[in-house]
C-alpha cells in the first residue's frame, strides 16, 4: 500500500499551512499539539475535499449523482464566473497550485498554501478560494487565509504589484471580493516569519477559543481547551439568555460537538487496544439483519410473494439505480440519471429536508 506523501512537508518535516496561519497565531502551541494526535473527526473535510476536486478536475454536473453536490458545484461555476468577469484578468489559470514561503537564509520551507484558483496576468492577480460548506468565514477583504494566499503570490511572482482576492461560499449563495497590495504582503511575510519561530518551541503557550480549537487535533487531550469549554457553558440560564448571548454560545455549538467527538474516539481507541479508562468500557451493540435482495426475492417469489408487497420493503436509492441503469442500458450515468427522471416521472418523489440552523 502506497504511503501519501505529506504536500505540506519540506523535506520530510511538517511545516505550516497558510490555512491556519490565523489559528496558529491565536494559540502558538497548536501546531506542534496538532502533530502529536490523529484528526478522530474528518467527515467534513473528506466532503469539502471530494467538492473541491469537482472545481479542479472540471467535472460536468450531469456525471454528479448527489443532488447536494451539484447544486453546490453547479453555484460555485456561476460564482466565479461572475467574479472573473467583474476582475477582468485574461492571464494564466491555475488551479489547486501549492506556493512556498522560504526562509530567506538558507531557502528552507516554513509555509505554504494551496489556493484553489489561481490567475497571473502581468503585475495583476486573482484569488479564489472556495468554502463549499455550511460555516462562518471573514469576508474576503478582511479573510486571514486569502491575504495569506496572497503573501505567497507575491513571495513567488516578483512582477505581481496587486491582487483581487474572492471568498465564493456557493451553500450558501454568498460571495465577498476584496483587494490587496504588495506592500502589505511585505509586512504580513515578516510577521508569518516570526511566526514560525514561535510555532516551533515545545514550550509555546496554549490559548483556548473557538477558532483555534475547532479544528485543533489535540483538541480531545488539551487542558487549556477542556477548561475553557467548561467555563464557557457552565449556569446557563437558556430561558432567559439575550439574543446576542444565545448568538455567541451557538459560535462554540461546532466547537463542543467537534470535541465531544474526539473525546469519545479517543476512549474508544484505548479500551479497543486493552487501556483501562476509569468507569467506562465497550459495550456489544447488538447487530443488524440485512438480506441480499436478488436473493431474497427468487426465494419469496417461489413461495407466492406478490412482487409489489415484496418492494414495499425495499427503499429505492437513486445513486445506486442510476448506477446500475447506466451499466444495464450502457449509456453514462447522466444520460442515465435523466432517463431514469423521465421514465419514471410518475413515481418519483421529492421532499424538502428539515431546515437547519447556519450561520449569516
Amino acid at each position: 500500500m502506497a504511503v501519501k506523501r505529506d504536500e505540506r512537508a519540506w523535506n520530510g518535516v511538517t511545516k505550516m499551512s497558510g490555512s491556519s496561519v490565523y489559528e496558529n497565531m491565536l494559540c502558538l502551541a497548536r501546531f506542534k499539539a496538532s502533530q502529536k494526535f490523529k484528526d478522530y473527526d474528518t467527515s467534513d473535510a473528506s466532503a469539502g475535499t471530494q467538492l473541491h476536486s469537482y472545481m479542479e478536475d472540471g467535472v460536468p454536473l450531469d456525471e454528479i449523482i448527489d443532488n447536494n453536490e451539484r447544486f453546490i458545484i453547479q453555484e460555485c461555476r456561476r460564482m466565479e464566473d461572475i467574479v472573473t468577469k467583474k476582475f477582468g484578468l485574461k492571464g494564466s489559470v491555475s488551479r489547486e497550485p501549492r506556493l512556498w514561503l522560504k526562509d530567506e537564509k538558507d531557502e528552507l520551507g516554513i509555509l505554504s498554501g494551496q489556493i484553489d484558483r489561481l490567475e497571473i496576468d502581468g503585475e495583476d492577480a486573482s484569488i479564489l478560494d472556495y468554502k463549499m460548506l455550511y460555516g462562518n468565514y471573514e469576508e474576503a477583504h478582511r479573510n486571514k487565509q486569502l491575504q495569506v494566499y496572497a503573501m505567497l503570490v507575491f513571495e513567488n511572482y516578483p512582477e505581481v504589484q496587486q491582487i483581487q482576492l474572492a471568498l465564493l461560499q456557493p451553500a450558501l449563495g454568498k460571495c465577498t471580493t476584496g483587494i490587496m497590495h504588495r506592500d502589505l504582503g511585505i509586512i504580513l511575510k515578516g510577521l508569518i516569519r516570526e511566526l514560525s519561530i514561535k510555532v516551533e518551541d515545545e514550550e509555546a503557550e496554549e490559548t483556548a477559543g473557538p477558532k483555534q480549537c475547532k479544528y485543533c487535533k489535540a483538541l480531545a487531550h488539551c487542558p487549556t481547551a477542556f477548561e475553557y469549554l467548561k467555563n464557557e457553558t457552565k449556569e446557563i440560564d437558556m430561558d432567559n439568555i439575550s439574543n446576542d448571548e444565545l448568538a455567541e454560545k451557538m459560535g462554540l455549538v461546532g466547537l463542543i460537538e467537534r470535541f465531544g467527538k474526539s473525546v469519545k474516539s479517543a476512549t474508544k481507541s484505548r479500551l479497543e487496544a486493552g487501556v483501562d479508562v476509569p468507569g467506562y468500557k465497550l459495550r456489544n451493540t447488538g447487530s443488524t439483519t440485512s438480506f441480499d435482495a436478488a436473493g431474497a426475492a427468487e426465494i419469496l417469489f417461489g413461495s407466492n410473494l406478490p412482487v409489489k408487497e415484496f418492494l414495499q420493503a425495499v427503499k429505492i436509492s437513486e445513486p445506486d439505480l442510476v448506477t446500475i441503469w447506466a451499466e444495464f442500458t450502457k449509456q453514462g450515468k447522466a444520460q442515465a440519471r435523466k432517463d431514469l427522471r423521465q421514465r419514471l416521472e410518475q413515481v418519483m418523489f421529492q421532499k424538502a429536508k428539515a431546515k437547519s440552523v447556519t450561520a449569516e
